[in-house]
């Protein structure tokens, strides 16, 4: 669709599934040929250049890139090459920081069972009570019942409430936090 200018109407899907004629093809490539990098024929300030490799050291560096210095860094523990200049591969560090020494380990309560009380017709009848709403950010989509004293066994309604998953994830760090703010309300 056009305007009264004769020109096409952004985000109008009139040209869509058309293909460009091969003149307009070499219209493109030619203009796009010799294409320079932004800095390409351009007067680098002194100091620039250092400042930019400073920058990148400690990130991702391509084995054949000019600024790869040295033999290819291998992991710490499983001695596996990295194409980054850390000290362990991403699976090494999964593996050690899994568990009891994770951050936010708490005792391995997330494998207590629910309690019996726990089913269905309860956590809808929760999501009733607060509206199918979240009572954090307003969302009413994606829900869950949270138990604001995070214990799996308090079922009573006065310690559930509902949250989309995105604020439920919030909740699990600084617990005692979010126990006192839904104890407020």
């Amino acid at each position: 669709m056009r305007n009264k200018k004769g020109q096409f109407i952004k985000g109008h899907k009139e040209r869509v599934g058309l293909k460009h004629s091969n003149g307009t093809k070499e219209k493109i490539g030619l203009k796009n040929k010799g294409h320079k990098g932004y800095w390409k024929g351009k007067n680098i300030p002194k100091g620039a250049k250092d400042k930019m490799s400073e920058a990148k050291i400690g990130k991702y560096v391509a084995e054949n890139s000019p600024s790869w210095k040295g033999g290819k860094p291998r992991c710490k523990e499983c001695g596996k090459i990295i194409s980054y200049q850390k000290e362990i591969c991403y699976s090494c560090f999964a593996k050690i920081n899994k568990g009891e020494n994770h951050y936010n380990w708490q005792g391995g309560i997330s494998f207590e069972p629910y309690s019996v009380d726990w089913i269905k017709t309860l956590k809808r009848a929760i999501k009733e009570r607060d509206k199918y709403t979240c009572q954090i950010c307003g969302e009413q989509e994606d829900l869950v019942v949270h138990h604001i004293d995070y214990d799996k066994k308090n079922c009573s309604p006065d310690n559930l409430i509902t949250l989309c998953r995105r604020c439920h994830t919030k909740t699990n760090y600084n617990r005692e936090k979010w126990e006192k703010y839904f104890k407020k309300q």
